[in-house]
């Protein structure tokens, strides 16, 4: 993914502290605390230059902050199958969030009987060996296990952390992902409307349905990330008023393409 990326710009992917390779230390492992570690992260890179954010799953959460917090520093928000805020308002796709808190409880019992281990086999990523050497590291290392347990006990919390600061400003350029394999199924149903929600607001936004599943976004259908990525990259940014209500939604601004 990165490396098709970079073939049209500059491209940073980091491991949060202490999941991957990263060293694991006793910090804050809110949505808020990520973001803030990860506009420091940017500022050491890139100084004060406005980038484009990318976060997949739980990762939607993070690059939502960082954009409410530092508006100026955000070029664009691309999410893929992502969560949001906007989740809160979705009653279906919110307890499947708390179902996920509750089986990561089990994570460090699954690494103690090598169920892990299975889990990195049933994936539906094949990354090249580097980056699979990397993925095996994160499924089985017990630093990594209980890092990100810990980010996804607090996310839940965080949701309302990250709703109370200053909206998303409708200026910045939003390209969203939703992957499914079951668009008719009703849960399907509700993420993709907590998803797509950021795009409805903002000026000017993209949706693209991808019939993929939650990981092999990733992977074998990576081209929706890179191609919407130089969406973001390539398009004027949106006039500083822009206009004086949201976009409706069959607003041209607001294309929606289906994926087989």
């Amino acid at each position: 993914m990165a490396r098709d990326l970079a073939k049209s710009g500059r491209v940073c992917a980091y491991d949060r502290d202490g999941v991957g390779l990263a060293t694991r230390h006793d910090v804050d492992r809110s949505p808020l605390a990520i973001a803030a570690r990860l506009e420091a992260l940017v500022a050491r890179e890139e100084g004060q230059a406005p980038v484009i954010l990318a976060g997949h799953s739980n990762g939607g959460l993070y690059v939502e902050a960082f954009a409410r917090r530092w508006p100026e520093r955000t070029a664009g928000l691309l999410l893929v199958d992502a969560v949001g805020t906007d989740v809160r308002d979705h009653p279906l796709a919110l307890a499947d969030l708390g179902r996920e808190r509750r089986l990561t409880r089990l994570a460090p019992f699954a690494r103690a009987i090598g169920l892990s281990r299975l889990g990195f086999w049933l994936s539906d990523l094949h990354p090249p060996p580097q980056a699979a050497a990397r993925r095996r590291v994160t499924w089985l290392r017990r630093a990594s296990i209980q890092s990100a347990s810990a980010e996804v006990r607090a996310f839940l919390g965080g949701l309302d952390a990250v709703a109370a600061l200053p909206p998303l400003s409708r200026t910045i350029p939003v390209a969203v992902i939703v992957a499914s394999r079951r668009s008719d199924a009703a849960l399907d149903q509700d993420w993709r409307a907590a998803q797509t929600a950021p795009a409805r607001r903002a000026c000017r936004a993209l949706v693209v349905d991808a019939w993929a599943s939650h990981t092999s976004i990733l992977d074998a259908q990576r081209g929706y990330v890179v191609a919407l990525a130089e969406w973001l990259g390539g398009g004027p940014p949106a006039p500083g008023g822009c206009g004086s209500s949201p976009p409706e939604p069959g607003d041209p601004n607001q294309r929606r393409t289906g994926a087989s």
